[in-house]
């Protein structure tokens, strides 16, 4: 507990809770029991902190897949999936998640979503495209509005008007300058302009070509944008928009039978149709050398590996792939830290655990490094991997990366059901258990167990890094790589308004007024559903508070946990006794107490110390409070965080630490951070 130490901390709260209770009872649907046009094909309860049943339902007549997570969540999510993969660099899955948003049958107008995004009270809207799969999620705290965003994305995404208009603003279209020279535009065309100027981008594109032998861009590439037809785009939506090929993913509290009678009704007007073959490529690996946009006057290069070591659906694997991410390079001490950047050879280097193109990827990246020292680097990183094979891990960082995977496998955050649907779609897209994923708790204790066995993340590091296939990427930088690129986009261009004809010419510059018009002409929307006020709750949930006090101090206590479910703990300190002259100091004191450790303590041991007893760090911030109704506010600093079930009290010597054992006596430390 707390020392015994004269304090100024007025208020001490401690909150112990979740986000929501999971009580209320399945309403009792079994294996082959048919609702609403829908046969339950499977039924599994949920095994984590989120708590439910997750049902797995199939349209009769399309077979279309429903996954329905019941619980009593009223933070509730939808979802629509439909398969997409990437075939071409055209972009045509990123212009049509675009243009089905952009009117439809029932209402039209010209952004219906975009309006009703402004009005309505969800917590989420939005569309998403990856390599293989597009997909549509809301979230709401209100069923009303659930019903009505079902009725606006369904409409959307199964009967979009995709006007040829609506196709060249999205997508892209020709133009004009004031010399008559032959310009593209359109809102992707300009997004992937600007997405394939990024360094960030480049490392991607080139790192996929260095372990598949070849890229294609879903989102698009601005060299074959331009390729990309509408009567190409019209029957992309006929081929992959239909039940058949889709899943619709519901989360929450929700009422199952009536939005499966909402999905019928639209679902029923079509036929089965075979759904879209997903292929994933093999791993091959090879070495790239390219470049990247720069600043001028920028020396420094990025190096990367890649390495495929499993199935972007093995949730196992993924979390093992984490923890071994953090052990090489996730901590000051780290072994990659110490070969690559306190030698002076990288100003940073980082290993990231990732699913993408069906594979789970594990990608290091060495920033800031001298070109020249390519050779020396590979070297000195090969040689860290057998030095970590023959001398192990640190068996802290080890303990702390494996109750760090706990912490963030009981871990629930605000909105689980947005949060969930961003991992069905890698099993969608593989055909593999809709189930899986949701199960973390399952997921810990099979990672646990394999973590158990002797040198199981040296065994790691020999299996996916040191035997496996690698894919090699050096880039360098260009200050005229910006430069270059409208260069060739510019030769593209004169030479395609070279090869029209007179007749072609005419028609080009006709539909470029003809969009110019359509745009300034108003169009009239179809009015967009209102969310009554009757229908939002009158009252305001409340929260139990208990109050306590230890050693004069008061404790908030809010029972709202859930079984196994992390707990939270902040320690508020009011900020009246400190003299205003200090105040704008505070932001600094927090910035450098996070840097710091207790004295004759390694900053990594307490690192460690932190993530074994707590699952994770806890965090210094300032808070001014408004207090609503009343005059004034409160001013805090704040120590604490989220924390696992068990370690209430671990928690209480950590702030203990944190106030009262901080060693500031290295000067020089201090002087470097500010």
């Amino acid at each position: 507990m707390l020392k015994n130490k004269k304090i100024i901390a007025v208020i001490l709260l401690l909150v112990l809770g979740g986000i929501f209770m999971f009580s209320k009872k399945d309403k009792g649907y079994e294996v082959d029991d048919k609702i609403a046009g829908f046969t339950l094909k499977e039924k599994q309860k949920v095994d984590s902190a989120t708590g439910g049943i997750a049902y797995l339902f199939e349209h009769e007549k399309t077979k279309g897949k429903v996954l329905y997570v019941k619980n009593d969540d009223n933070h509730k999510t939808f979802s629509i999936f439909f398969k997409a993969p990437t075939t071409d660099s055209t972009g045509v899955s990123h212009i049509m998640e675009h243009s089905v948003l952009a009117g439809s049958q029932k209402y039209r107008g010209k952004d219906p979503f975009f309006e009703y995004w402004e009005t309505s009270p969800h917590s989420f809207m939005n569309a998403m495209t990856s390599q293989n799969i597009v997909m549509y999620p809301f979230s709401t705290l209100y069923d009303q509005n659930f019903s009505d965003l079902m009725d606006i994305y369904l409409d959307s995404v199964f009967h979009p008007l995709l006007k040829k208009e609506t196709f060249m603003r999205e997508g892209w279209r020709y133009n004009f300058d004031e010399d008559e020279k032959l310009i593209m535009n359109g809102i992707v065309y300009n997004e992937m302009k600007e997405a394939y100027a990024n360094v960030g981008q480049q490392l991607y594109i080139n790192g996929i070509k260095s372990l598949f032998g070849k890229h294609v861009s879903h989102g698009g590439n601005p060299k074959n944008i331009g390729d990309l037809s509408y009567e190409a785009f019209k029957n992309f939506h006929k081929k992959h928009y239909t039940p058949s090929n889709s899943i619709a993913y519901f989360y929450g509290n929700g009422d199952v039978s009536k939005h499966l009678e909402k999905l019928n009704s639209v679902y029923k007007k079509y036929e089965e149709k075979k759904p879209v073959d997903i292929k994933f490529a093999k791993a091959k690996g090879k070495k790239i050398i390219a470049s990247y946009p720069s600043a001028k006057g920028e020396k420094k290069s990025h190096l990367a590996y890649f390495y495929s070591i499993g199935k972007s659906t093995d949730f196992v694997a993924e979390e093992k792939a984490k923890s071994l991410a953090y052990l090489l390079s996730g901590y000051e001490d780290a072994p990659l830290k110490k070969a690559l950047v306190q030698t002076g050879l990288a100003n940073d280097v980082s290993v990231d655990a990732m699913g993408l193109h069906g594979h789970l990827l594990l990608v290091l990246h060495a920033e800031g490094i001298e070109s020249k020292n390519k050779k020396k680097i590979q070297l000195e990183y090969k040689k860290a991997l057998k030095e970590i094979v023959e001398n192990g891990f640190s068996n802290k960082a080890i303990q702390a990366t494996i109750s760090t995977a706990e912490f963030n496998l009981k871990h629930r955050v605000k909105n689980e059901g947005l949060y969930l649907q961003g991992e069905l779609y890698r099993s969608f897209a593989q055909d593999s258990s809709m189930f899986s994923f949701l199960h973390k708790n399952k997921i810990f204790a099979e990672y646990k167990k394999d973590l158990a066995k002797k040198d199981a993340f040296e065994n790691l590091v020999k299996k996916w890094i040191i035997k496996n296939q690698e894919g090699f990427v050096l880039l360098n930088p260009d200050s005229k790589w910006m430069e270059k690129e409208e260069k060739k986009l510019d030769k593209k261009l004169k030479k395609i308004r070279k090869n029209f004809s007179k007749d072609e010419l005419k028609k080009v510059k006709a539909e470029v007024e003809d969009f110019a018009e359509s745009e300034k002409k108003p169009e009239k929307p179809t009015p967009l559903p209102n969310m009554s006020v009757s229908s939002m709750p009158k009252k305001v949930e409340s929260i139990e508070t208990q109050i306590a006090k230890v050693n004069e101090v008061e404790i908030f206590y809010h029972p709202i946990i859930n079984e196994g479910e992390n707990k939270v703990l902040r320690v508020y300190f009011d900020l009246v006794s400190v003299p205003k002259k200090l105040i704008p100091f505070l932001g600094i004191y927090v910035d450098v107490a996070s840097k710091f450790s207790p004295k004759n303590e390694k900053l990594s041991d307490f690192v460690f110390e932190q993530k074994i007893k707590l699952g994770r760090t806890f965090s210094f911030s300032e808070d001014a409070e408004l207090f609503y109704g009343e005059t004034g506010f409160s001013a805090n600093l704040i120590i604490g965080g989220e924390v696992l079930p068990e370690s209430t009290d671990s928690a209480f010597d950590i702030i203990s630490k944190f106030l009262f054992d901080l060693d500031f006596s290295n000067k020089e430390k201090v002087k470097g951070i500010l």
